[in-house]
């Protein structure tokens, strides 16, 4: 073609708006791509792995199927794209990764992204405690495995000969399918000022991940908020002003007692950097009342549980009520968006 004449055109995409960066051909002709998917419904083959919005996709030389799809977390692609030795497909991604996928099915485990297990987000950085998860291909049988306690009543570190070793440390394990592995930071990683991770499998070990830092604060928050009743916080289901409300978080470092794997119970441990609250998100944002933070009684050590009051509505809170957005501090490091809200009634 001297380029006189159109070959082949295609439109990829779905039904909400969404982005593609890059584009290399390979040796066989096909093209890879890579962007960002604001829809679900991309084309791609049945089955395909799809942990997140950044995505990188194969399609044949007359652009008409598309062979390969992969879906990453956030920050871990969508950026540029290139071939490496004609057997990877490498991306960058928002968050300064570089991830490499496979052009071929693995027959080990393939890391292509590591998040905290409440925001579906590529991060550099590990915090001892944190409920984190790591995303790819080939982490783990098909049919899923979850928490187990081991003999000594913690979380299990290894399912079904499978486990993750943070600086060679094992894991505490939540969760282990195909495509996703959730686990809890050892606590011994505030020793070290990096982190590298790797995930064993009984086909074989994963190239470690490196370039990883270790922070000793770095919040994250679960939904949903839940009512003093155990209901569910929502617009329709909204909590009495100055009763008391629920969240869950991760992140929040060390505490005065660690084991790792262990479950919460009585007497429980503190957190050793302070924990504050802001509902709104302008210069008129008002201090929450925290009537507790601290590990989540009957869960993993690391879950923690954030106990306060609902906000009145009224002088001071006119900028977010009835619905204030909730910015929950530990140390000094804030949760990122997007915020939980926490809904009063009238």
């Amino acid at each position: 073609n001297d380029g006189s004449k159109l070959m082949h055109s295609t439109f990829y995409g779905g039904s909400a708006p969404s982005t593609l960066s890059g584009l290399v051909e390979d040796s066989s002709g096909n093209l890879w791509i890579t962007g960002i998917a604001s829809s679900s419904d991309l084309p791609k083959p049945a089955n395909a792995p799809n942990t997140g919005m950044d995505y990188v996709a194969e399609l044949d030389p007359t652009l008409s199927r598309v062979i390969r799809y992969y879906g990453s977390p956030v920050g871990s692609g969508g950026l540029t794209i290139n071939l490496r030795q004609q057997t990877d497909v490498v991306v960058t991604g928002t968050a300064n990764a570089v991830t490499a996928y496979p052009q071929a099915q693995p027959q080990t485990p393939w890391v292509w992204g590591i998040a905290g297990s409440s925001l579906p987000a590529e991060t550099p950085y590990i915090v001892p405690g944190a409920l984190m998860s790591i995303y790819g291909m080939m982490l783990g049988p098909s049919t899923a495995l979850t928490t187990q306690l081991d003999a000594s009543g913690k979380v299990a570190a290894n399912l079904g000969g499978y486990s993750v070793a943070v600086n060679g440390i094992a894991a505490p394990l939540l969760y282990v399918g195909e495509n996703q592995i959730n686990f809890v930071v050892p606590f011994e990683v505030a020793n070290s000022a990096d982190a590298t991770v790797q995930v064993i499998a009984p086909s074989g070990s994963s190239q470690p991940i490196t370039g990883l830092m270790t922070a000793a604060v770095r919040p994250e928050v679960f939904g949903p908020i839940v009512n003093q009743d155990g209901s569910i916080n929502s617009p329709s289901n909204p909590a009495p002003p100055n009763s008391i409300v629920s969240l869950w978080a991760s992140g929040g470092g060390a505490m005065s007692e660690m084991v790792d794997g262990a479950i919460n119970q009585t007497p429980l441990p503190g957190l050793l950097a302070p924990v504050s609250m802001l509902f709104g998100t302008t210069s008129a944002a008002e201090t929450g009342i925290i009537a507790y933070a601290g590990p989540a009684p009957g869960f993993v050590a690391g879950a923690l549980q954030i106990n306060f009051e609902a906000p009145p509505i009224g002088s001071g809170y006119g900028a977010c009520g009835p619905g204030c957005p909730v910015i929950l501090y530990i140390g000094s490091s804030p949760v990122p968006p997007p915020y939980l809200t926490v809904w009063t009634a009238h």
